[in-house]
């Protein structure tokens, strides 16, 4: 069901380039002709399009059409003006009428029109079934499934660091472009480049419709592609594969932006998600502080992609609000300020704090005036920062964020209250003790 207005909108592109509806003391649709103002008859509400005939069973939730002669009288339903009338030319009717400017043809109109009722209803449908799977609470995987088979098509949701969050089961039989870590995987290094060169990056930051690109790369396919936000944030998008010789439909697209939003949706169950701030490099860096790579090239390789230089010497900053604050848009400034301090770094929200990676070329020195910067913000922001031992071992970050909270946790109790940095050395005895396992103890060595 849709508006009247919406129906002769939306169908215009099957119409004759000429055809107009003129509104009893309204709109002219969907030329658009400026012939008087709106009518309240635009929003009235329709079901179905039927022709106009001796024999019909009128409902009024049914836009009728006529474009000869109306019926005799004795065939009218009993209250005519309750059901709305098309005409092709003026006449006179006992009908809620409305005219076209031109004459037309019934049984074209008629295939026009319940086209795009059957769109609309099958698009309901569709978008129905997805948000009852929304509701369900099965994730994103299941709701990859289910539009898979909405679309017939091979289904993926990636993050804003590409990381492949979730697919469809025919997406593993896409020979091309995708990396595994373990039981992470993520989209190759050639197929982001592809996606910058293309310019297909830009579109998919700067549009808010799902659209259809054939990439030059890949000439045995098609791609859809929609992107997923949250609160205006980029947090990642949809890829839909078609075979090459398939454009995207109308059905197609409206079904995957539709289905971008309900992924939005599903992302904000997670605090994960509801707390990014923008920066591509997020999705990755969480991964990093997690401890789920293995390889120091791939790290590097990742870095770049997101336009992060990888240095070789490094450290973790754990920071922590001492006041109530707007998360939201607190963290999201102060992750800017820090930024500028330290241009090469990168900073998440993680477990409800801010962490800083110092990433640089030379060995850090958490001497006072390396650190001033942070001190003075820390202060200005009510915080307090926990800080690592600077580590050159990229694979042991998890590690030190751990030293980093512990620090934190160990400290902040019981030092002075004006005290703002915490240094791990401080805190290195009762952490050694209370980690007994090697790992543990091994980040108590300094790296030189």
């Amino acid at each position: 069901m849709m508006s009247l207005r919406q129906l002769l909108k939306q169908s215009a592109n099957g119409l004759p380039p000429d055809f107009t509806v003129i509104f009893p003391g309204g709109d002219a649709l969907p030329g658009e002709s400026p012939i008087s103002a709106g009518n309240a008859l635009e929003n009235r509400m329709i079901r179905h399009v039927d022709l106009l005939r001796r024999d019909t069973l009128f409902d009024p939730d049914t836009l009728y059409l006529c474009d000869g002669q109306l019926p005799d009288p004795a065939h009218l339903p009993a209250h005519p003006e309750d059901f709305l009338l098309l005409l092709a030319s003026p006449q006179a009717s006992p009908f809620t009428v409305l005219c076209a400017a031109k004459p037309f043809s019934a049984p074209e109109l008629f295939r026009v029109l319940n086209e795009r009722l059957a769109l609309e209803d099958r698009l309901e449908s569709a978008v129905s079934c997805l948000c009852h799977t929304l509701y369900t609470g099965d994730g994103l995987n299941r709701l990859a499934i289910e539009l898979e088979r909405c679309l017939s098509h091979p289904v993926s949701i990636l993050d804003a660091s590409y990381n492949i969050l979730a697919s469809s089961p025919s997406m593993s039989q896409v020979s091309f472009g995708i990396k595994t870590s373990g039981t992470d995987r993520f989209l190759a290094s050639s197929e982001i480049e592809s996606l910058r060169r293309l310019q297909i990056e830009d579109r998919i930051y700067g549009t808010s419709e799902a659209f259809c690109v054939s990439p030059e790369d890949h000439p045995e396919t098609n791609w859809i592609f929609a992107g997923i936000r949250i609160h205006h944030v980029m947090t990642g998008y949809v890829a839909v594969c078609l075979p090459g010789d398939q454009t995207a439909s109308e059905y197609e697209l409206r079904l995957t932006t539709a289905f971008a939003e309900i992924c939005s949706v599903e992302m904000q169950k997670h605090d994960f998600f509801i707390e990014r701030t923008g920066m591509q490099y997020e999705n990755f860096l969480i991964e990093l502080l997690e401890g789920r790579f293995s390889d120091v090239n791939l790290i590097a390789s990742r870095l770049e992609l997101l336009n992060r230089r990888f240095g070789h010497f490094f450290c973790i900053i754990t920071l922590d609000c001492t006041v109530p604050h707007d998360s939201s848009l607190f963290n999201e400034r102060q992750m800017s300020t820090l930024r500028k301090f330290y241009p090469n770094c990168m900073s998440v929200v993680y477990k409800d704090r801010i962490v800083l990676f110092i990433n640089q070329d030379t060995p850090v020195q958490t001497a006072p005036e390396y650190l001033s910067p942070l001190e003075d913000f820390c202060r200005r922001n009510s915080m307090i920062a926990g800080i690592s031992q600077p580590f050159s071992d990229i694979l042991k970050i998890n590690r030190f964020y751990e030293q980093s909270v512990r620090t934190l946790e160990l400290l902040s109790d019981t030092a002075d209250p004006d005290q703002i940095l915490f240094y791990s050395t401080d805190a290195l005895v009762p952490y050694l003790f209370s980690c007994c396992d090697y790992p543990g103890l091994e980040i108590g060595i300094h790296h030189h």
